[in-house]
């Protein structure tokens, strides 16, 4: 299995929360004291990604939409959106679930600009919990 954690213990990449724009992006990230560690844009989800420091190591995104269908999550007031789940593998790990019949959203993985693959579970296999799946990259190659 693909997420046997007798073999490969779970790894979260990160928290990723929809902000319906920048400013309140802004007010969260000094609230709670968040400095912006990176950025970079979707353009497969028309969003802008805001990943941001933390003391322990854990890592929070904020999205922020400039259309698409992330624009209107949660009637347009944003929230809690996915938990992203580090794998060693992201082709392998979508047909592991596609093998058990359960389908992710994109065909292909997404290639971020941040140096991560990305591809989502779709929310009906994810217990309601929409689970994005993330597989890093260094100097554009596939780790």
């Amino acid at each position: 299995m693909i997420l046997d954690h007798n073999y490969n213990p779970l790894r979260i990449h990160h928290v990723g929360i929809i902000m319906p724009d920048m400013e309140q992006a802004k007010r969260f990230m000094e609230k709670f004291g968040m400095p912006e560690d990176y950025t970079s844009y979707v353009p497969n989800y028309q969003a802008n990604c805001i990943y941001l420091k933390s003391g322990d190591g854990s890592v929070i995104e904020l999205i922020i939409p400039d259309g698409g269908a992330l624009k209107a999550f949660n009637r347009g007031h944003g929230g809690l959106h996915h938990i992203a789940i580090e794998v060693d593998d992201i082709v392998e790990t979508q047909r592991f679930f596609e093998t058990n019949q359960m389908e992710l959203l994109e065909n292909e993985p997404v290639d971020c600009d941040s140096g991560i693959l990305i591809n989502f579970l779709q929310l009906r296999f994810g217990e309601g919990v929409m689970v994005e799946f993330v597989q890093r990259k260094t100097d554009g190659e596939v780790v």
